[in-house]
C-alpha cells in the first residue's frame, strides 16, 4: 500500500476523538512511518487550518504515534538493563 498524501489528508479529515478512531489512524501512520517528513508535513498544514476542538485531536494522535511507536523499538543490548554499557 502506497503512502498519498491525500489518503492521509482524507483520515485526518475524518479523525474524531474517539480512541478508536485515534489508534486506528495513528497505526495507518506508524504503518508508513518511512514517509515521515511528508506525513509531518501534511499534519501541519491540517493542524494550522483546524479549529481548536480538532487541534486537541491532532495532538492526541500525535502522542498515540509517539507513544506507540516507541513502545514497538526494540532497544538494543548496550541500552538495555545489564548490557554492554552498564
Amino acid at each position: 500500500m502506497a503512502f498519498h498524501p491525500a489518503k492521509l489528508t482524507e483520515k485526518l479529515d475524518k479523525l474524531n476523538s474517539t480512541q478508536a478512531s485515534i489508534e486506528t489512524v495513528s497505526e495507518w501512520v506508524q504503518f508508513h512511518r518511512g514517509e515521515a517528513p511528508r506525513i509531518v508535513e501534511v499534519w501541519d498544514r491540517e493542524f494550522a487550518k483546524a479549529p481548536p476542538p480538532k487541534r486537541l485531536t491532532l495532538l492526541y494522535l500525535a502522542n498515540d504515534i509517539l507513544q506507540n511507536s516507541r513502545k514497538k523499538v526494540t532497544p538494543s543490548p548496550a541500552h538495555t538493563p545489564g548490557g554492554a554499557l552498564a
